[in-house]
């Protein structure tokens, strides 16, 4: 299992959790962040959602290193067969074609979601929507 080492994302408010009395959401980043990572990691009463969480890049080390959530904007979750990619910034196209390329390597359906439009949230399991997905760019 791969370490946050720094990482972020899913405390910028892609993904909604509650951290003592902060609801932690879009607009709502965690107010525990800091430059190298998260100011109460090692407090013993840090909200188990919190200390619980792992994204499917801390857990696949097949997932490819420049996947980090941090390094490609996307954090990456997998429950009940099914990928989640919540989007934190615009996703460049070779990001974008790695999710549909894991989607297909697991047999499941993917869903796309960005923090800063969610009307481009969508089940790719048989439809690939690319017009409402913005896709650009090299590899990060």
């Amino acid at each position: 299992m791969r370490s946050c080492d720094g990482c972020t994302e899913c405390c910028t408010g892609a993904l909604e959790v509650k951290v003592f009395d902060q609801l932690v959401g879009k607009d709502n980043p965690c107010s525990y962040m800091c430059d190298t990572g998260c100011s109460i990691n090692d407090d013993p009463k840090r909200p188990k959602a919190c200390a619980q969480y792992q994204c499917f890049w801390t857990l696949s080390s097949d997932v490819p290193d420049w996947m980090k959530p941090s390094l490609s904007g996307v954090i990456l979750d997998e429950e009940n067969g099914t990928f989640r990619a919540s989007c934190t910034k615009e996703v460049s196209g070779y990001v974008f074609l790695y999710l549909l390329y894991l989607a297909n390597e697991f047999d499941t359906s993917l869903t796309i979601w960005h923090i800063n439009n969610p009307h481009i949230e969508r089940n790719l399991g048989a439809v690939i929507a690319m017009k409402e997905l913005k896709v650009f760019g090299e590899r990060p």
